[in-house]
């Protein structure tokens, strides 16, 4: 019901919105389909943090200590030697020994949420999971902590006292893209399912149960597609099929809705 009252709405308040806090190009493009329960105001200390090195951090909104990292990847794949993003994640650990070949990857919606910052969020939803399995989250680039792609505003203050009748979003698009030292073309699900795969490889997973809501679930269906061998399990949250555009799903939640 949330996600249709979103809908709704945002055709009304989004042009206002615009202009009045960071926004991340991913979420522009996408359904604005949100995780539930997940707190939007966490974020890993990862201040000190070195590329390719891991350490213990703490996250907003949780006692425990977690491990956090980061890799470097290329922006473009097929040019590898080119411009490089820093992919950061966090670390969960099981609460109880178990088998550390296997974790938990759990990927947020949006698309253009961070997994990071709703850490808290997943730590209730996957409590009995991290009693024996770790749990990994990874900033998407373009979202969090990796390689953000925003548009900087004022703040809500006076987010709907903006008249939406002079205001041109093609334009306003426009001058957002302007502004990106980034080739937007490469914050794509495919480049991102990438750096997943990095990030596995890189943690020493041997095979990863995946957890995909909203917009994760595109995610999960492109990792089944693109690396079967290294996956074990795979949960599907709210399901985005792949014939249909992420862009549609707004207007298909707001008609159910209705």
């Amino acid at each position: 019901m949330l996600h249709g009252m979103y809908s709704q709405i945002r055709a009304r308040v989004a042009p206002a919105l615009w202009h009045k806090k960071p926004l991340a190009t991913a979420i522009l493009l996408g359904a604005g389909l949100l995780i539930p329960s997940a707190q939007a105001d966490t974020s890993a200390n990862t201040a000190q943090l070195k590329p390719n090195n891991q350490q213990a951090c703490y996250v907003d909104g949780l006692s425990e200590q977690m491990q956090c990292g980061s890799i470097s990847v290329p922006e473009n794949y097929a040019k590898p030697d080119g411009k490089q993003l820093q992919i950061h994640y966090v670390v969960m650990p099981a609460i109880k020994p178990g088998s550390k070949n296997q974790a938990l990857l759990a990927i947020a919606g949006g698309p253009g949420q961070s997994a990071i910052e709703n850490a808290r969020g997943f730590d209730r939803m996957l409590t009995k999971v991290r009693q024996t399995e770790d749990v990994i989250l990874i900033d998407q680039r373009g979202t969090g902590q990796s390689s953000p792609l925003q548009c900087i505003g004022d703040g809500f203050e006076s987010a709907l006292a903006v008249n939406e009748s002079d205001f041109d979003t093609r334009v306003e698009t426009q001058k957002c893209l302007d502004s990106l030292d980034a080739d937007v073309t490469q914050y794509g699900s495919l480049s991102a399912l990438k750096d997943f795969e990095a990030v596995r490889q890189h943690l020493g997973y041997q095979k990863l149960h995946l957890y995909g809501v909203s917009y994760g679930t595109r995610m999960a269906q492109l990792y089944m597609r693109h690396y079967p061998t290294s996956l074990a399990t795979v949960t599907l949250d709210g399901v985005v099929p792949m014939q249909q555009s992420v862009l549609a799903i707004g207007d298909a939640i707001a008609r159910a809705f209705n």
